[in-house]
């Protein structure tokens, strides 16, 4: 499978679980539900720090759009690059952040696992996910 074809799909997935959800909280919006999954605490605070990352991650890119117009001369490579991509790896941090809040915080609450066996489960899913990607780029397939 090649490269593009795997991130396509990635974001198709990505969608549909969006649609799915938003389907979820409207049905219960529609009937009068007394709780929404919105309203959980953790996909409220999840949603709130990928605001505040966002916003950072704009604000920043305005500032070196800013000294990119305005000293357009003077303005060295570090003043727009380095800036933009601490924001960009300021906001993928915070949301692989509140992913797995969201995932293994949950699960960990409703089955009641302890964070010994979680950090030790989520360890090994991080080293067969580096393992894989690393097959996937020596191998290109």
């Amino acid at each position: 499978m090649k490269l593009t074809t795997l991130a396509f799909s990635f974001i198709v997935a990505g969608l549909f679980f969006i649609a799915l959800v938003n389907f979820g909280n409207q049905l219960a919006i529609d009937n009068g539900a007394e709780w929404s999954i919105l309203q959980d605490d953790r996909i409220n605070s999840s949603i709130i720090t990928a605001e505040s990352n966002l916003g950072s991650a704009q604000n920043s890119a305005n500032i070196g759009r800013a000294s990119f117009e305005n000293d357009s001369l003077k303005s060295d490579a570090n003043d727009v690059i380095l800036p933009s991509i601490k924001s960009v790896g300021t906001t993928l941090g915070g949301t692989m952040t509140s992913m797995y809040n969201l995932i293994f915080g949950t699960a960990a609450d409703i089955l009641n696992i302890p964070s010994i066996v979680l950090v030790t489960i989520v360890s090994i899913l991080v080293v067969l996910t580096v393992v894989l990607a690393w097959r996937l780029y020596r191998t290109g397939s």
